[in-house]
């Protein structure tokens, strides 16, 4: 009795053990599921940063064109353009100043005392 008794102790060792060696071997499954979302989520944070630095450097870009594209419309007026302009607004200063001269010969001045 003695022997078998030994044999269900080692029976159950051997199934303990067993069982500590699963539970081990799940315990690092859920370690290493960890750690790959841990690098998972550390490549999505990368790629966001990333894409946000694109956005930025796009955008400065398109800022950069914007602040560009007048300068060079003036720059591409030609003088003969340049020159008409002007006359266009000398006529239309002159003809503001004769306006206000005749409104002020024909206002009648009427004093009060």
């Amino acid at each position: 009795m003695n022997t078998l008794k030994q044999l269900r102790i080692q029976e159950q060792q051997q199934q303990e053990q067993e069982q500590q060696e699963q539970e081990q071997e799940q315990d690092n499954q859920e370690q290493e599921e960890q750690e790959q979302e841990q690098e998972q989520e550390q490549e999505n944070q990368e790629q966001e940063e990333q894409e946000q630095e694109q956005e930025q450097q796009s955008s400065q870009q398109e800022e950069k064109e914007e602040q560009q594209q007048p300068q060079a419309s003036d720059e591409k007026m030609s003088k003969e353009e340049v020159d008409k302009l002007l006359e266009m607004i000398q006529r239309e200063e002159e003809r503001m100043q004769e306006k206000m001269k005749g409104k002020k010969s024909n206002k009648k001045i009427l004093k009060d005392w």
